[in-house]
């Protein structure tokens, strides 16, 4: 019985080894974070990934020619919280630079609305680290319907491009 109540004291209440992140990983984990919070329409969560004076630029092409959408913090937030569908964004094949406190994350991500596929394209993070966290300064992405491809499997109850 001893054993037992030993063997629960050291699993219950002697926490666990903490495994350090990578600066790599931590900064993959800033995007991951943003589209978790995306998913969730949780502001505080956005506003705590991005630097209070970050911008988004969009950049979408057709047969008319190029256009770019700049977005800032408030915008992009009040853009998020009140759409009336789900939305899941995810990535692949990160391609991360560090240099100090400065650092870049290349992207291929998918973009699913209410369930159904709604684009791909590269998300361009800048990142600052900034009191040990890194934080999105700025996101340039394109938009593309065609040429998608996702590694990742489709997302439950959800189909494929």
């Amino acid at each position: 019985m001893k054993s037992i109540a030993a063997f629960l004291f050291l699993f219950l209440v002697v926490p666990a080894p903490v495994v350090a992140q990578t600066a790599e990983e931590q900064i993959v984990g800033a995007a991951e974070a943003l589209f978790g919070a995306m998913e969730r329409k949780d502001e505080t969560a956005i506003r705590d990934v991005m630097l209070p004076n970050a911008r988004l630029v969009a950049v979408s092409s057709n047969e008319w020619g190029t256009s770019t959408t700049w977005t800032n913090v408030d915008e992009f937030v009040d853009a998020i919280i009140h759409r009336n569908e789900d939305l899941l964004e995810r990535l692949w094949n990160p391609d991360v630079r560090i240099d100090g406190e400065i650092a870049t994350l290349w992207v291929d991500y998918d973009f699913h609305r209410d369930g159904q596929f709604s684009h791909c394209g590269v998300d361009a993070f800048h990142m600052v680290r900034t009191s040990g966290a890194w934080k999105i300064a700025h996101i340039t992405y394109n938009r593309r319907l065609e040429g998608c491809y996702s590694p990742l499997t489709p997302p439950a109850g959800r189909r494929r491009p």
